[in-house]
């Protein structure tokens, strides 16, 4: 009786190698996507965290100390007494501690971080206010944002309806 040997064929060996590689790559490839997404999901995500708790601590808090203005402010909250109803003197500090002339030296203290912000109050018809002639918008406007997300939050400042657009953004 005769044994047989096993060979292996030299093509059989480059094409299993071959589809091993391409596996492997392919595996790497997507673990190294699914790597980049949960990274990108989680900067996202504490872009828009931030967004809401600077929006909120200016809408509810009445800041440090209570009855700040330009020159004591150290957090700035725009309540006059922790709800949603805004202080107009605060709002209109704020208004001018953050336009254009201002806004570097001052945004610090809106605790936006690394991010540039815009904030306007609009009328329930989206109309900005006025508050003693002065525009209630303020910020830096945005420009070449890579991105953005806008907060509406709504109170009441003399007695009347008004809505809070905060815009945090991040340029180029």
């Amino acid at each position: 009786m005769e044994h047989k040997k096993g060979q292996s064929f030299s093509m059989e060996v480059f094409v299993s190698y071959a589809i091993f590689m391409l596996l492997f790559i392919v595996i790497v490839f997507l673990w190294s996507q699914t790597i980049r997404n949960i990274g990108g999901s989680q900067s996202l995500y504490e872009f828009e965290e931030l967004a809401t708790d600077v929006s909120e601590g200016l809408i509810r808090a009445p800041g440090i100390p209570s009855d700040w203005n330009e020159t004591t402010v150290e957090v700035i909250g725009l309540s006059s007494n922790g709800s949603r109803v805004l202080d107009p003197l605060k709002v209109l500090a704020f208004v001018n501690m953050m336009n254009s002339s201002n806004y570097e030296n001052n945004s610090d203290l809106a605790g936006t971080g690394k991010y540039d912000f815009y904030v306007r109050f609009t009328d329930i018809n989206n109309t900005v206010i006025e508050i003693d002639g002065v525009s209630c918008a303020t910020g830096k406007p945005y420009v070449n944002e890579t991105k953005m997300i806008t907060e509406v939050k709504t109170a009441a400042l003399n007695g009347q309806l008004v809505r809070m657009h905060f815009t945090l953004w991040a340029g180029e």
